[in-house]
């Protein structure tokens, strides 16, 4: 069986979704996995303890196993993000475009990453419609992950970006990966 993190750090996948997302905008962009770390439940609650307001989008995969999937934007890349997907300049955060924006690149990301699964496991995979929370960074960490986290010894913590070619407007974000029940 296929580990998710591999998944991830396939070029393919990367690809793919870069070519779900110039479908959707009509325009080019480039998707990168910037990183990938393996850290401890705990070590989460340092790098999101700011109070910071963040943009959060979530889903959850559902096959053999469950996998909770996370991506965290703080605000500035969430607006960034939503301009290159709706081709829009003047965007503040909240308005119900950018959170649908968000939630249709959850469903690219999210979409991508079950389908390439379902293919490679030849298994059918289901997933959860992404959901958009804009709250404090300790908020999201106190009741959305620090309750699955602690029941992994490690989590998958990778740093993506999504760079629009033709303005280089360049928006990153962090996405973890939970293993859930089998």
């Amino acid at each position: 069986m296929a580990k998710v993190e591999e998944i991830l750090l396939n070029r393919d996948i990367v690809k793919c979704v870069e070519e779900n997302l110039e479908v959707l905008t009509g325009q080019s962009v480039r998707v990168s996995t910037e990183a990938r770390r393996k850290i401890k439940p705990e070590k989460v609650i340092s790098l999101f303890s700011k109070n910071e307001i963040v943009v959060v989008v979530y889903s959850n995969l559902i096959f053999s196993r469950k996998i909770y999937v996370t991506m965290i934007f703080d605000v500035k890349n969430a607006c960034v993000l939503s301009r290159t997907l709706l081709a829009q300049a003047d965007l503040e955060i909240g308005g119900e475009e950018i959170i649908d924006s968000l939630r249709e690149f959850g469903n690219i990301m999210i979409g991508t990453i079950a389908s390439y699964i379902s293919m490679i496991q030849n298994e059918r995979v289901d997933y959860t419609i992404p959901e958009v929370v804009i709250d404090y960074d300790t908020a999201i960490m106190e009741s959305l992950i620090m309750p699955l986290a602690m029941n992994n010894e490690f989590i998958d913590l990778y740093e993506f970006s999504v760079m629009h070619k033709a303005t280089t407007a360049k928006s990153m974000f962090k996405m973890f990966i939970l293993p859930g029940e089998a």
